[in-house]
């Protein structure tokens, strides 16, 4: 169950971290069972590094369909989507699986706030909880997903005075409200050599909220909950070590994996 601090820090800001969330034993074991399928399925082998390939690996679905990731959804995790999404929520309609793979090698020697692919999970009428969680540790720079903080708070205000609906349409608005949206998913010839500064440690305050962008690192075992409403975009990994993470979306109605 969630604390009042919680609750208000998630509504505000749209994101929780729930240390140590998922226990050790269960992580360790979707950890291996995922370097098992990146061995079989890819050639990637986890003692080999002349095996990983740069970037990001795709085609990991049928890992996710074999049921490996479901302990993602621990006791603590289902707890707190049950405070937030409500208990009455849960019912049939949720995959049977959980978890997708994120996994990102070394693509980049230079880190940068990227300017593309920026979105919303939620960009419907009912926004739901994205979840992250973490198989192995990520550090700065090493590929964690990067989130607009408080962006939910100016998605909601656009919905409800237009009524507009999807991530492009919801993007081209927000962007006239301040240069400071426009320019961060806008490509320029010329980077901002300030890029960094002025989004992840200076931010912005737009229409009385407060706005910044916050890079998605952790321990083994944590999970993040973030509001689906949230502006988001992967990033570049910077560093020699994969970036092992999962997802899942969670609307209404949900139920927990059997």
């Amino acid at each position: 169950m969630l604390t009042d601090a919680q609750r208000q820090q998630f509504d505000r800001i749209g994101l929780l971290r729930l240390p140590g969330a998922i226990p050790t034993i269960d992580v360790t074991g979707m950890c291996a069972r995922l370097w098992e399928f990146l061995a079989s399925e890819h050639g990637i082998v986890q003692g080999r590094p002349q095996t990983w390939p740069c970037g990001t690996v795709r085609r990991l679905q049928a890992a996710t369909r074999s049921g490996a990731f479901n302990p993602m959804a621990s006791a603590v995790v289902c707890a707190a989507l049950d405070d937030i999404l409500g208990t009455d929520a849960r019912l049939p309609g949720h995959a049977p699986w959980w978890g997708g793979p994120l996994v990102t090698f070394r693509s980049a020697t230079c880190w940068t706030v990227p300017s593309v692919s920026w979105h919303l999970d939620g960009p419907g009428n009912e926004p739901g909880v994205t979840v992250f969680a973490y198989l192995a540790p990520v550090q700065a720079q090493n590929g964690g997903t990067l989130v607009v903080e408080g962006s939910h708070r100016l998605v909601d205000r656009y919905l409800q005075a237009t009524g507009t609906l999807g991530s492009a349409k919801i993007k081209a608005g927000l962007a006239k409200l301040h240069p400071w949206l426009r320019d961060l998913w806008t490509d320029k010839p010329d980077p901002d050599p300030n890029r960094f500064a002025r989004y992840l440690q200076h931010g912005v305050t737009v229409g009385g909220q407060h706005l910044i962008v916050r890079e998605l690192t952790g321990e083994t075992g944590d999970v993040v909950l973030m509001n689906a409403r949230c502006l988001h975009a992967p990033a570049p990994n910077a560093l020699t070590k994969p970036r092992m993470m999962l997802v899942e979306h969670v609307g209404r109605p949900w139920r927990a994996p059997a």
